[in-house]
């Protein structure tokens, strides 16, 4: 029973894991935002970010350091001294020693910064900074949607070619049989014949081919996704589900740039340029203040080990003023070269806005194309349908012949790719227009 119960629990994990392949068009995405490479780079961005903010705000922060330093002298350095002062005689030297041969210290330094205006400049603009690079994410993201909306339209057009050609495999496969029969009873050429398997073979030939135009394409979707090549991935949707989603996309919808996450960026960049901008300026034009103080305890003597080594201690406490006067020209250099900066900036945003209007503007005007080449096909397949219908009746009362019956059929089979093609062109059309207006 023991065994049975794996064997159940198996399955179960199995049929989930299994599960978990198949995807929606919106599954696909979703699952492209969380592990595409891409995205998961740019979100290390953003943990980087986080510790420039930590470090930004340790510059305000106490330092305290501690040390230890040991010095052994070879040769204990000596000082002259006036002969006269031990009563020698004057005008002469006397070399002296100073000092024992061991030192052993121990200390302790702490240091704080009471003011400096670019500070605080320094920290908004390590936060500002994690916005950016949190914008970077979401730009990201944005390219995922977009290819793998792409990719996964693109797998749709080989299912629904596959289907036609099936169809109309069967279709040629019935009519070769009835035409073999026929000409069992005199009333059919094997020309008729000919024709028909010839058709046939090509139809098979689309078939292996568009197998592995699927199979390249379905690698090409698993990339963008960030999805194993090696693990098999279903597609749940068709065209036809999504056109009927597709006629509601809003044409004149109106663009809101801010909806555009590298627009957003594009603008953080400005406010950081500014940023920069201010600090140098603090950072060239305004002193700053920061405290110290250090204490220490120094032992000396000839022999560390001994009663007659002593410990000396040394405390200090101390403010220390930076105050810039000249630096020859160097920091306003550096704040116009911020400025430019800055001026750079805007324009690379004014000149993406300009893209994405123009960018809008032709996706609009491709949609409402795509909506009237669909109405167009349709009228043309319905009216193929009807050609193909009535040749097929007159072949079988031996009024038509095969050649005209199989023209009617390559028509119609033309008219029904080009439907799959409008249909297709159509929901790149609709995902150009959303992605144009930044949804």
């Amino acid at each position: 029973m023991k065994r049975l119960y794996l064997v159940i629990f198996a399955l179960t994990m199995f049929s989930q894991t299994y599960a978990q392949q198949k995807f929606t068009l919106k599954q696909a995405v979703n699952y492209g935002e969380s592990n595409n490479p891409s995205v998961k780079i740019a979100q290390l961005g953003i943990s980087d970010a986080d510790q420039q903010i930590i470090e930004t705000r340790a510059i305000g922060l106490p330092t305290v350091r501690g040390g230890v330093n040991y010095q052994y002298f070879l040769q204990i350095p000596g000082s002259l001294v006036p002969a006269e002062v031990f009563g020698g005689p004057s005008g002469e030297f006397l070399e002296l020693q100073f000092g024992v041969r061991n030192n052993l210290a121990a200390s302790l330094e702490v240091q704080s910064l009471l003011f400096d205006a670019s500070y605080f400049t320094g920290l908004e603009a390590a936060r500002n900074y994690r916005n950016f690079a949190q914008q970077q994410v979401e730009v990201a993201k944005q390219d995922v949607k977009r290819n793998v909306t792409m990719a996964y339209l693109a797998t749709l057009i080989y299912d629904e070619t596959a289907t036609v050609i099936d169809s109309n495999r069967k279709n040629l496969e019935r009519l070769l049989f009835e035409t073999s029969e026929l000409y069992k009873e005199g009333f059919a050429e094997q020309l008729d014949i000919d024709r028909l398997t010839l058709s046939l073979k090509q139809l098979t030939t689309q078939t292996e081919s568009l197998e592995r135009q699927k199979e390249i394409a379905m690698n090409n979707l698993k990339f963008v996704m960030g999805f194993p090549l090696d693990q098999d991935l279903e597609i749940t949707e068709t065209l036809a589900n999504l056109v009927n989603d597709g006629f509601s996309a809003q044409v004149n919808e109106k663009l809101v740039l801010d909806n555009h996450a590298t627009y957003r960026m594009l603008k953080t960049g400005i406010d950081l340029s500014e940023m920069n901008v201010t600090a140098q300026k603090q950072q060239g034009y305004y002193p700053n203040l920061a405290a110290f103080g250090s204490y220490q305890q120094s032992l000396q003597g000839n022999n560390l080990f001994d009663d007659a080594a002593i410990w000396i201690p040394t405390a200090v406490v101390g403010l220390q003023l930076n105050v810039p006067i000249f630096d020859g020209f160097a920091r306003s250099a550096k704040v116009e070269r911020a400025k430019l900066d800055v001026e750079e900036a805007v324009r690379q945003r004014d000149q993406y806005a300009e893209s994405v209007k123009l960018e809008v503007e032709n996706a609009r005007i491709k949609y409402r194309d795509a909506v009237e080449k669909v109405t167009n096909v349709r009228e043309n397949l319905a009216l193929a349908q009807r050609i193909y219908n009535t040749t097929k009746i007159k072949y079988k009362e031996g009024i038509g012949s095969s050649f005209e019956l199989i023209q009617a059929e390559t028509a119609l089979f033309t008219e029904q790719s080009n439907e799959i093609q409008a249909l297709f062109e159509l929901l790149m059309a609709k995902a150009e227009l959303e992605i144009a207006l930044g949804k």
